[in-house]
């Protein structure tokens, strides 16, 4: 597994954890994001640019994790029982 395919997993983790808790899509609020140095090792340089890349990574992998796909694109089912997210009605 390529480093940004595991950052983008921890997103999608965290994503579907929200959508199946009935929460708002909140991708920057978690602390893996805050932090984004999980997995950082000297030898891949920069913290900076690592910690950028990780950012960048984690938001997609949340927004398909949020919306119901897996990392791998297949549509993940909602948890019965548990309300999804709606959008707002539009007028």
């Amino acid at each position: 597994m390529s480093e940004r395919s595991r950052c983008a997993g921890d997103g999608a983790n965290d994503g579907l954890q929200d959508r199946q808790a009935g929460k708002s899509s909140r991708a920057t609020k978690h602390k893996t994001y805050e932090h984004g140095i999980r997995g950082y090792d000297s030898t891949f340089g920069d913290k900076d640019q690592y910690k950028a890349s990780y950012r960048q990574a984690y938001i997609q992998g949340y927004e398909k994790g949020y919306n119901g796909q897996g990392s791998d694109n297949r549509q993940i089912p909602a948890r019965q029982g548990v309300s999804q997210p709606q959008d707002e009605p539009s007028e």
